[in-house]
């Protein structure tokens, strides 16, 4: 009985490191899993962004051809 108490006693010497660790690692997962979040939100961002930029991007070139043929026709009437 005593050597079982001993073995016992000797496996279970570090049962408080492994609860510690446990901890600092399930911290460390939920903090991880918050930064993955907020990442993912602004990558979502970022690309929606981007489709904005490339929208108003071909407006605008749109526009500069459509006022540049506007122009370019009233120089080649002839009266």
């Amino acid at each position: 009985m005593t050597a079982r108490y001993d073995t016992l006693a000797e496996e279970s010497k570090n049962v408080t490191e492994l609860i510690d660790e446990r901890n600092r690692l399930q911290a460390e997962n939920d903090r991880l899993s918050e930064e993955s979040s907020r990442l993912m939100r602004e990558n979502e961002r970022h690309k929606r962004n981007e489709k904005i930029k490339w929208f108003l991007a071909g407006g605008g070139v749109f526009f500069v051809g459509w006022i540049s043929g506007k122009l370019s026709r009233k120089k080649k009437r002839i009266y």
